[in-house]
């Protein structure tokens, strides 16, 4: 029985280290094109940000920020239609023109795709902005344009299936807008402050636990409530 557990030890000491290969983004624009992990190592500024032109892919930016070198101007993160399974996580996108955009435009479909803990910053022309997706999640991101700006926080546009929970957004037209062609979307305990419309929602979109502050119009366009602790 000890020969037997000696054995084993030696198998486990001896087994090969399985290591998944991650790939570092070190500069700024960057395209994928390869599914797999991507992480950042530092701040990075560059003319325009990532590319993503793959399914499958995992973006960790390591607490790090990302900025526009030409500010107001270019893309921060985009994801082309039809792509599934894109996450980015954990860092900041500061200064770009357009924030986080999922669909390429096109109304492809994708699905699986999550966004949690990023930090949109001093972004005018959107925020976060999904087109066509499906079974999306977006978690705890902090977004903040630019005073006066008449462009949504988040926007979500032909899709299905969309998550939004405990997000902070503040200094856009819409905090979070839905379009008449989503279904099966949901809010859930986000924050809207120092918008025009705090959440402007196509009455199929569902929301609970929403709380609105100093929006001119806190909720427009008859949204479904879940329960009565939105405010």
């Amino acid at each position: 029985m000890k020969h037997n557990k000696f054995l084993l030890l030696v198998a486990l000491v001896c087994a090969p280290v399985i290591t998944r290969a991650v790939t570092v983004i070190g500069s700024l624009p960057y395209v994928i094109t390869a599914p797999g992990a991507y992480v950042v190592e530092s701040n990075l500024t560059g003319l325009n940000g990532i590319d993503v032109e793959a399914s499958n892919v995992s973006i960790d930016l390591g607490g790090y920020t990302l900025t526009d070198a030409k500010s107001g101007t270019n893309f921060a993160m985009t994801v082309a239609s039809g792509l599934s399974n894109v996450s980015v996580q954990n860092g900041t996108f500061s200064g770009f023109g357009w924030g986080v955009g999922f669909g390429g435009g096109g109304q492809g479909g994708g699905s699986g795709d999550k966004i949690r803990n990023v930090r949109i910053l001093n972004i005018p022309n959107g925020g976060i902005g999904l087109n066509g997706v499906n079974d999306t999640l977006i978690e705890n991101c902090f977004i903040v344009g630019v005073p006066g700006s008449n462009s949504p926080g988040i926007t979500i546009s032909s899709c299905s299936g969309v998550l939004l929970r405990n997000n902070q957004i503040s200094e856009y037209g819409n905090g979070i807008a839905s379009d008449v062609y989503c279904t099966g979307c949901v809010l859930t305990g986000n924050y809207e402050a120092n918008c025009d419309i705090g959440l402007n929602l196509d009455p199929k979109t569902k929301y609970k636990g929403n709380v609105t502050t100093n929006c001119a119009h806190p909720i427009w366009g008859n949204p479904t409530p879940v329960g009565h602790e939105n405010g």
